[in-house]
Parts: structure tokens; C-alpha cells; sequence
């Protein structure tokens, strides 16, 4: 579970702005292809390019299919101010890191749902929780 929770933090900074500025798209721009690169160099091989969608990053880096719509449909390259105004990518982020956060503070205080399968516990989280 720490290791999904470290993916996610990986993929999405922290940013404090209320709006996101051309700075800011520019370091989530940056963020995004350092790691599609990554996750090619780990692979041996070009699975993600910088016309992949968001959500095909999420995927390989995470292991989890992205919960939001928005993230098939904009790709790297796509984030920019101009483009994520039309989209509105840039208010789906901060619900998506809204999601991390209350993830991380569930997963520290113990109230995540465990399952036990055949001896042994596996915590459940929604598909509509993940962000």
C-alpha cells in the first residue's frame, strides 16, 4: 500500500496555487515526462511517448487505471494553460490530489477496509477513491 501511495505522490507535486499558472503546468508538464522516461528506461523498451495520455502513465508508473475520465483524454503534451482551460484538466487535478490526500490520511490513521483472502489481508479501496 505504501508503495501505490509513493507512486501517486510521485506523479502529482503538491501545488499551493488556487489557480494553476503557465509555471505550474510547466512543472506538471516536466513531472509527467521525467516519468514516462522513467518508466521506459525500467521497461527497456519506448511504451509511453509524449503524445501518451495521462492515464497510460498513471497505469504503467502505478499499476492502477486512473479514475479520471479526463485523464484519457489529455495527453502530456496537452498540458498547458490554453489547453487545459478548455478541458479543465486543471480543476481535475486538485480533485485528484484532494483524493490522494484523504487516501494518505485513511491509510495513517488505520481506516482503510482490509479483506482477509486465504490468510491473507489485502486492504480495499474503491475505484471512485483513487485518484
Amino acid at each position: 500500500m505504501q508503495n501505490l501511495l509513493d507512486g501517486y505522490r510521485d506523479l502529482m507535486p503538491y501545488i499551493n496555487a488556487d489557480s494553476l499558472g503557465n509555471q505550474e503546468f510547466a512543472v506538471l508538464r516536466n513531472n509527467f515526462k521525467r516519468q514516462s522516461k522513467l518508466v521506459n528506461m525500467l521497461s527497456y523498451r519506448k511504451a509511453l511517448s509524449t503524445k501518451s495520455s495521462i492515464s497510460k502513465v498513471y497505469y504503467h508508473r502505478v499499476s492502477v487505471p486512473s479514475s479520471d475520465a479526463l485523464n484519457y483524454i489529455v495527453r502530456i503534451k496537452d498540458i498547458s494553460r490554453k489547453k487545459c482551460n478548455e478541458s479543465e484538466w486543471d480543476q481535475a487535478y486538485k480533485e485528484m490530489f484532494k483524493k490522494l490526500v484523504n487516501l494518505e490520511t485513511r491509510f495513517k490513521s488505520g481506516r482503510l477496509n482490509t479483506i482477509s483472502v486465504a490468510g491473507k489481508s489485502y486492504y480495499f479501496i474503491p475505484l471512485n477513491e483513487l485518484p
